[in-house]
């Protein structure tokens, strides 16, 4: 059995949730994980062999996902966001991941999406890229309007888009709606978060802007988010 401990909010609980169902089934066990509302794929069964003679604890974000001990009941009591875990199986990754929520306004494929997570639950605001971070990645893109995701909509940190000279609207939804929204753009600007890392990587989208930045950087021993074989990323350096 692989049983999972919930941590954090929507982005952690999905590279917990992906983590591990893919140790579920590439080891043939039991999941007994929590279902993240919005995925209703997250629901499903997935069965296997139970073993409780001995526990496996993993904690953190690093471990050696193929030589878990066999015939263990494994315990996930940490976050596990690193890339090499979740890339060879990007295919049933969206199947279990599917969305049952649509966006609530159009999103046109000459839109620019931008998510930019500010702090509402205590993340620190000095992670974030700068205001010139964004207005020199805007320079390097086509786009006729700008859609705002955030978890912050009156931060005078916006204020830098007054000026820009091109339609801005603010997509003041849900956390669902605002995810349904990063997935289904064409364009994406990221920042230093799992929402919109795991938003920007299920979708279709042609080019994803990624900050060179923070929790973005790759380590080797804690986090790891860069697809580094995903060419539609785009890593910008700050």
């Amino acid at each position: 059995m692989v049983s999972v401990y919930k941590l954090g909010t929507l982005g952690n609980n999905m590279w917990q949730y992906a983590v591990a169902r893919i140790i579920a089934e590439t080891y043939n066990l039991k999941l007994n994980c929590f279902s993240i509302p919005g995925f209703p794929n997250t629901n499903n069964i997935i069965d296997g062999d139970e073993y409780n003679n001995s526990v496996f604890t993993i904690t953190g974000h690093y471990f050696d996902i193929n030589n878990l001990p066999k015939n263990s009941k494994i315990e996930l009591n940490g976050f596990f966001q690193r890339y090499e875990y979740i890339c060879e199986h990007k295919e049933k990754i969206d199947k279990w991941f599917y969305l049952d929520v649509k966006p609530p306004i159009p999103v046109l494929s000459d839109d620019l999406v931008v998510s930019i997570r500010r702090g509402w639950n205590g993340y620190p605001v000095s992670l974030c890229p700068s205001q010139e971070f964004f207005l020199n990645v805007f320079t390097k893109i086509k786009f006729k309007r700008i859609i705002l995701c955030t978890d912050s909509f009156e931060d005078s940190f916006f204020d830098f888009l007054k000026n820009i000279d091109v339609e801005v609207i603010k997509a003041d939804y849900s956390v669902l709606e605002q995810f349904a929204i990063i997935k289904n753009a064409n364009q994406i600007v990221l920042s230093p978060s799992t929402f919109c890392w795991w938003a920007a990587y299920l979708s279709n989208a042609e080019k994803i802007w990624y900050p060179w930045v923070n929790d973005m950087i790759p380590t080797d021993y804690g986090s790891s988010w860069y697809p580094h074989n995903d060419k539609r990323y785009i890593k910008v350096e700050i």
